[in-house]
C-alpha cells in the first residue's frame, strides 16, 4: 500500500502547529497596552469617543500612554466614521535578551 503524495506534507505541518501550540503554554508576555478587565477607560476617546477618531495609534512600551497613544476603538474599512479605509495600529517594543 503506498500512502498518497500530500501526506508526508500534511504530517509535517500537524507536526509543526503541534509543535508551536505546546510552546505558545510556555511562553510568557513580552508587552501589554491595558489591563484586561472589560474597562476602556484607560484608552484614548473612551469611553464614547469614536467619532473623534482622527488617526491611528501608534504606541511605544514604557512611552506612551494608553490613554492619550492607543484608542479604544480600532476601526476597519467599512467604518464611515473613520474614513471608510485601511488602519494601521503600530507597538514598538525591544525584545528582552
Amino acid at each position: 500500500m503506498t500512502l498518497p503524495r500530500r501526506l508526508p506534507a500534511a504530517f509535517l505541518l500537524v507536526s509543526s502547529l503541534a509543535a508551536l501550540t505546546g510552546s505558545a503554554a510556555e511562553t510568557r508576555s513580552l508587552w501589554q497596552i491595558g489591563t484586561r478587565d472589560g474597562n476602556n477607560a484607560e484608552f484614548a476617546l473612551a469611553p464614547k469617543g469614536y467619532s473623534r477618531f482622527a488617526e491611528d495609534g501608534f504606541f511605544i512600551v514604557g512611552q506612551s500612554d494608553p490613554k492619550t497613544a492607543w484608542p479604544y476603538v480600532q476601526p476597519g474599512p467599512i467604518d464611515a466614521w473613520a474614513g471608510r479605509k485601511t488602519h494601521a495600529f503600530s507597538v514598538l517594543f525591544d525584545q528582552p535578551p
